[in-house]
């Protein structure tokens, strides 16, 4: 956050236009890095009883939140959700969940032909399985060991802070689950 509160100094400081531009930039890099901190801390609270979570209705708000993304980086999203897939989970925990894995997919599954993400959701032996893929390139079997680690990330390309994996992790396996990842 130091970067950023210093670029805001100067450019408070210098009072010109392109000075301003690069404050509110950096203000909003703020933003998203308090919001992602925050979210992380927030994964680990004990779940909320008797919490239930329309899996197919969060998919469709995540997917209508990412619209701007899903546009810019010429995604398709196919969405396999059974119908009545509910999780025992709070709504903003599997939105958060849903949000960080469709968030993944589209900063780092991109192709230069854009990305295919899939969403697949249903139950099998009382449980919940679900699925968030996608045909990028994949992350190097090293950094697959320490990818739920919060500030770990699978890769050196822009974006993200490496919490998002972590928060989904804590979320999961706080509400009983469990999570995996594969690659190419």
């Amino acid at each position: 956050l130091r970067t950023p509160l210093q670029t805001l100094t100067l450019a408070l400081a210098s009072g010109s236009a392109s000075a301003l531009d690069r404050a509110r930039r950096s203000v909003e890099g703020m933003r998203r890095t308090i919001d992602s901190l925050l979210e992380f801390s927030r994964a680990g609270v004990a779940p909320r009883g008797h919490a239930s979570a329309d899996v197919r209705r969060v998919v469709a708000e995540v997917q209508e939140e990412c619209a701007p993304l899903i546009e810019q980086k010429r995604a398709t999203v196919d969405v396999n959700v059974e119908n009545s897939v509910a999780v025992e989970m709070d709504l903003e925990h599997l939105r958060t969940i849903l949000r960080n894995l469709v968030g993944n997919a589209l900063r780092h599954g991109s192709t230069p032909a854009g990305v295919r993400i899939s969403v697949r959701a249903a139950t099998e032996d009382g449980r919940v399985r679900l699925e968030v893929g996608d045909d990028g390139p994949g992350m190097p079997p090293a950094a697959l060991a320490h990818l739920f680690e919060p500030f770990a990330r699978g890769t050196d390309a822009p974006g993200g802070y490496g919490v998002g994996l972590a928060t989904v992790h804590r979320l999961v396996e706080g509400h009983g689950g469990t999570i995996a990842i594969e690659t190419a």
